[in-house]
């Protein structure tokens, strides 16, 4: 009984510490090394005529599973060199799997070749062009 008001105020803080400190979940087994070949595909982003545009584009895949890792739902997510698009997407379709799942992209590019690549992010984003992901597709974790 001594040192209740102790033991209160430190619970009092611990409980304020975790709520600010960011997370960091990833499921068993899972490390910091990921490997995945190059993107490609309809993945891959391509101009009108074909080019690949962006020389350095992530995997979708990767985007999520840093997003899913790093966040907690109705997080705000900031990406300041965000032109594919990939953390975007990975938002989109983790609010479309489980709204309550939903994090939130803002996103900026400042990068002189992004309108090359933007705009066929942006109709990836909205579909255009892109199949549907198999369901039997694995997820990364």
């Amino acid at each position: 009984a001594e040192y209740d008001h102790l033991r209160a105020e430190y619970d009092h803080l611990r409980a304020e510490y975790e709520a600010s400190r960011p997370p960091f979940e990833c499921p068993m087994g899972v490390g910091n090394v990921w490997t995945h070949g190059p993107v490609a595909g309809r993945e891959r982003l391509r101009a009108d005529n074909g080019t690949t545009l962006h020389p350095c584009q992530k995997p979708a895949l990767f985007a999520r599973r840093m997003i899913e890792a790093s966040t907690r739902p109705g997080d705000r997510v900031w990406v300041p060199f965000g032109g594919t698009l990939r953390e975007s997407i990975a938002a989109r379709d983790i609010a479309r799997e489980s709204a309550e799942s939903a994090r939130y992209v803002v996103t900026s590019e400042l990068n002189e070749d992004g309108p090359d690549y933007i705009g066929a992010a942006l109709r990836q984003y909205h579909g255009e062009g892109t199949r549907p992901v198999d369901p039997r597709q694995g997820r990364m974790f």
